[in-house]
């Protein structure tokens, strides 16, 4: 019997829930897109930058732990031998550590995924950086907000991953739901809309779960339960018109089987299809479609094309192939159309 070529080895470098969030966080883009090389069919290896750092740092500054953390990295890539490098986020990992490894490992890919918004200044500026030391850096921004990184380096687009073994809920298929509308996460400015949307349906109930304060408002299992007793989960985003951006708020809405109420910015129509989302102008346009849909009951129909074309397009195993063939340079399926985003450095 002959023995198929091996997968590559994958070492996932970010952030982990164990210190700061212990748990309330384990739906995480990180996790899920471990699992999506998993099945893939590579091996993976985690490497946390951030609690290295902490639990080496007197009193637990972390940035007295950064210099151990870089350290670390170089000698478990030394021990494992990974084929491919993904850096999420790993902001303590520095230029001269990258150049290091690919002094002693000259045959490692090393790509980066970054999640928050190019809106310009710190974030694009992080981006940046991760451009300029990958093969490839991928970002949930596509359009002119990413082909203007290409001086840097090879970007590209990529959505939020998509896992039902994570987003176990499926909000359309519930008999009963507690909320009619949803939204968890920091304020930022949203509180007034949400409060208009409540003044222009007072019969219809609303699960507003706003932090104030570090912890979050709803974590956890809490979270995700909710979601699935929940009709229309609102993603009340920050007005943009970055291309294709939403938080990985909207993933974890679409998995959850809600039907995901969306600003009328970012094209995510395009994205995900037509009649998978309500796409809203204002508040009185929300409220107006939302009543037409809640009434008829035809808010279950659209919540679930939403989440089947979510899937189709943004499976965690579906984005993890396309990240792992884009560090091999080569193609193993159909690439999805969104995988024209792709800038060559300039």
């Amino acid at each position: 019997m002959q023995h198929p070529p091996p997968m590559p080895r994958v070492l996932l470098v970010g952030f982990s829930e164990r210190n700061k969030y212990f748990g309330t966080f384990f739906y995480a883009t990180l996790h899920k897109l471990r699992n999506g090389f998993i099945r893939a069919g590579s091996h993976v290896v985690w490497f946390s930058d951030r609690d290295i750092a902490d639990y080496h740092a007197p009193l637990r500054y972390r940035p007295l732990g950064a210099r151990t953390a870089n350290a670390k990295l170089i000698q478990l890539v030394e021990t494992v031998e990974p084929d491919v490098i993904c850096l999420m986020h790993a902001d303590l990992i520095t230029a001269e550590t990258i150049d290091a490894i690919r002094h002693r490992h000259p045959r490692v890919k090393i790509i980066s995924v970054y999640l928050d918004a190019l809106s310009g200044g710190r974030p694009s500026d992080r981006f940046r950086r991760f451009a300029a030391t990958s093969d490839a850096s991928f970002a949930t921004t596509a359009g002119a907000a990413l082909s203007a990184h290409a001086t840097a380096g090879a970007v590209g687009f990529v959505p939020n991953p998509i896992d039902l073994s994570v987003e176990r809920a499926c909000a359309y298929a519930a008999p009963d739901h507690d909320h009619d509308f949803f939204f968890a996460g920091k304020p930022k400015g949203r509180e007034l809309f949400l409060q208009q949307l409540q003044q222009r349906l007072p019969e219809r109930r609303f699960g507003l779960f706003l932090q104030t304060g570090t912890a979050m408002a709803l974590g956890g299992a809490a979270y995700t339960a909710a979601l699935g007793r929940s009709r229309i989960a609102i993603a009340a985003g920050i007005a943009s018109d970055w291309k294709w951006y939403a938080s990985d708020r909207l993933s974890q809405y679409l998995g959850a089987g809600c039907l995901v109420a969306q600003p009328a910015v970012g094209e995510l129509a395009s994205l995900y299809g037509a009649d998978t989302l309500l796409i809203y102008k204002d508040a009185d346009d929300l409220a107006t479609q939302a009543e037409a849909l809640l009434t008829s009951g035809r808010w279950r129909e659209r919540a679930a094309a939403g989440q089947a074309q979510a899937c189709a397009v943004s499976d965690t195993m579906l984005v993890a192939r396309y990240l792992l063939d884009r560090a091999a340079g080569t193609r193993t399926f159909d690439w999805p159309a969104w995988t024209n985003e792709f800038y060559p450095k300039r």
